[in-house]
């Protein structure tokens, strides 16, 4: 079966298949990027009735720092909370996935994409239901993993079929699209506060994560004040700069 390429706009993922029904299976981490995918994916569910469910897929591993493992679970039942609290519209799906072999290589790419190409493949062709199974990733543009995501894909899509008998396809939506842009639409939509980054919150060292999210903070006060790519909403902007302060232990003058 061929999906063409699904891609973010104005909130909604275009893209999706209107001859053949399909679920969403979202990889979620409680991350920036990861929530306004599920977020984009709920609101796209309320406009194509092919879509039959949206999933949240989240992955959890003894590879993964304990503090970050924690921290994210916290962030996941919080969304996960706020959006269904009206109605059911995303059903979360938690995978425990234990390499006790591969703990020496924790943190490694090799040992980060076997955790998470194993999880699709234990559990996405038991999502019944539909046509297709859509795996969504939220990689971004300019993200350092971008040269993993083919890989990412044949593993995934030719696993399911060949094995498994399942059409599954796996598609990044965000490609075209930058983190300070993520964090411009979670502000805009009030998303923000349920989203976590920190791969390890226990440490008193400054993880990578933090480091980009910090940058992308940076970047987008930029694009608010001198590019003027974006109009920030209300309140946007003097966000962005306590969130800046924030970080960095500079107290409000509030």
């Amino acid at each position: 079966m061929i999906v063409k390429d699904i891609l973010a706009k104005d909130g909604i993922l275009c893209g999706i298949p209107s001859d053949r029904s399909c679920n969403l299976i979202v990889l979620f981490s409680g991350g920036f990027d990861s929530t306004a995918l599920l977020h984009m994916a709920v609101n796209t569910k309320k406009k194509y009735n092919t879509i039959k469910t949206v999933y949240a897929l989240y992955v959890k591993s003894n590879l993964l720092d304990e503090g970050k493992v924690k921290l994210e679970e916290n962030h996941v039942k919080k969304f996960i909370s706020y959006i269904n609290q009206d109605e059911e519209i995303v059903k979360l799906v938690t995978y425990e996935s234990s390499f006790s072999d591969l703990e020496e290589y924790a943190y490694s790419e090799n040992s980060y994409d076997l955790i998470f190409i194993n999880a699709i493949n234990s559990v996405v062709h038991m999502m019944g239901g539909a046509d297709v199974n859509i795996v969504l990733n939220g990689s971004l543009d300019g993200d350092s993993r971008v040269y993993h995501l083919p890989y990412y894909k044949s593993m995934v899509e030719g696993f399911n079929k060949e094995y498994r008998g399942v059409d599954v396809v796996m598609m990044f939506p965000l490609m075209q699209i930058n983190k300070p842009r993520i964090i411009d639409y979670l502000l805009n939509n009030n998303l923000y506060q349920y989203c976590t980054c920190c791969e390890s919150p226990n440490s008193d060292v400054f993880c990578n994560s933090c480091k980009e999210h910090l940058r992308a903070l940076y970047e987008l006060l930029l694009i608010y004040d001198v590019y003027g790519d974006i109009e920030p909403k209300d309140g946007n902007e003097e966000f962005v700069r306590g969130e800046i302060n924030r970080i960095h232990g500079v107290e409000s003058d509030e």
